[in-house]
């Protein structure tokens, strides 16, 4: 669902002469449009199609200021303005500086939203076995966000804490993979679980150039029939819609994937749990040690025969209301935006990540961004073991060659004296 705007807000994006405009609020200063030089944010909610992700969002922003304290909250706001009209400030973003450089008071700043505080040992207040809901709200007073209120959980239970270092991200990521979707940093600063499916149905509606709908006698017009995307999603509720049309500099089709047979959940490094047809499309893959049956099914009918359109376009005249997980028609595609690229003029790059997919045969299967590492603590020990046990060897080997050479070029020194000494023997003789 993409942010709630005021009437007012929804004249202005309709308006061809409405500029967007971007604020900053750092530590409580207000820097507006005079004060910043540029910015960027990317922020997806996958790098490859698929589930059980928990992304980072990166800003880079320069702007001129007397000074940026050390570790400085950082909250985006945007506005629509045109003439004597300015709309609300809409948030877009809450950030944590990692790094900052200054000179001649410009200064040049990295930052991270919240996610990265995922990268900690959870270490949680709670026993088991527990809720997965109870153990994001754990997490979340942890990391010291909200859940988002559109986040909806099933009855799934952690039995027990993993053995070994088990990070909040891979707790997460356990999470999101149990309820077939992802987790990001929503535009407010909270902690957000977007299934799959998010977005609406597409339909044929006859729209304006900005997506109104055109009556007839007050009715719609419907050009085709509607194509069903799933059935109702999990973990949110009510996702929009948004028409960009032809509105953009570029869009390129990367075509669709092959039609989900299949989800499999990798419990261990032996062990998986798979429910549909494996084979006969696309296998929806991702890792969870707390996967059961009955999950792999839930997530199967959800996604069930839903095939992935990917898409990108450029400088879309995209309503900033609209978050990650929402739909979009965009040069004729109809797709879910999965990442944004916001380089601040309001006009931000929007795609479903994905490159064009040969033809083949051979069933498909989606990709993961996590390996199992993060949950078999002997397998990680055994590997640094045995990593270690390989270093000492090759160090040991390295020794042995040098010393080998060694005796190799001593030995090519003795054999070359021992031929100028014959040669000058036969010299002797001669």
């Amino acid at each position: 669902m993409a942010q709630q705007t005021s009437a007012l807000w929804q004249v202005l994006i309709r308006d061809r002469n409405t500029v967007r405009e971007y604020a900053f609020d750092i530590n409580g200063v207000w820097y507006g449009d005079e004060a910043e030089v540029s910015h960027s944010v990317d922020y997806s909610l996958f790098d490859s199609f698929g589930i059980g992700n928990a992304m980072s969002v990166t800003l880079n922003l320069d702007l001129y200021a007397k000074e940026i304290p050390r570790g400085a909250v950082i909250k985006r706001y945007i506005r629509l303005v045109n003439g004597t009209q300015a709309s609300e400030w809409l948030p877009k973003g809450v950030f944590f500086t990692n790094r900052r450089e200054v000179e001649d008071g410009l200064w040049t700043i990295e930052a991270y939203d919240a996610m990265l505080k995922a990268d900690i040992t959870w270490t949680p207040k709670l026993t088991f076995p527990c809720t997965m809901e109870a153990a994001a709200r754990d997490i979340a007073t942890a990391m010291d966000v909200e859940l988002d209120e559109r986040n909806v959980y099933l009855p799934y239970t952690m039995d027990e804490y993993p053995a070994g270092e088990y990070m909040r991200r891979d707790a997460l990521r356990d999470i999101a993979a149990a309820h077939g979707g992802n987790w990001y940093i929503s535009d407010a600063g909270k902690l957000r679980l977007v299934p799959l499916i998010s977005f609406p149905p597409e339909t044929g509606y006859l729209v304006t150039e900005h997506g109104d709908a055109i009556l007839f006698g007050g009715t719609r017009i419907l050009l085709s029939p509607s194509g069903a995307v799933s059935a109702a999603p999990i973990g949110l509720e009510g996702a929009s819609k948004f028409y960009v049309g032809l509105d953009v500099t570029g869009c390129t089709d990367n075509g669709k994937r092959p039609a989900i047979s299949s989800v499999t959940f990798q419990v261990d490094n032996e062990n998986v749990i798979t429910a549909g047809s494996y084979g006969a499309g696309m296998d929806l893959y991702a890792v969870c040690p707390y996967a059961t049956q009955e999950m792999a099914l839930a997530v199967l009918l959800q996604v069930r025969d839903y095939q992935y359109q990917a898409f990108s376009a450029d400088s879309a005249n995209l309503d900033p209301a609209a978050e990650l997980g929402d739909g979009v028609d965009a040069g004729g595609l109809y797709g879910v935006i999965s990442a944004i690229q916001d380089n601040g003029d309001g006009y931000p790059n929007i795609s479903a990540p994905g490159e064009v997919e040969l033809e083949d045969e051979y069933p498909y299967r989606s990709e993961t961004s996590r390996d199992l590492t993060g949950d078999i603590d002997s397998l990680r020990a055994f590997i640094t073991k045995s990593l270690g046990a390989m270093n000492s060897s090759l160090n040991l080997m390295k020794t042995d060659l040098q010393e080998l050479n060694m005796k190799v070029t001593a030995m090519s020194d003795t054999i070359t004296k021992l031929e100028s000494r014959v040669t000058i023997l036969e010299g002797k003789v001669n």
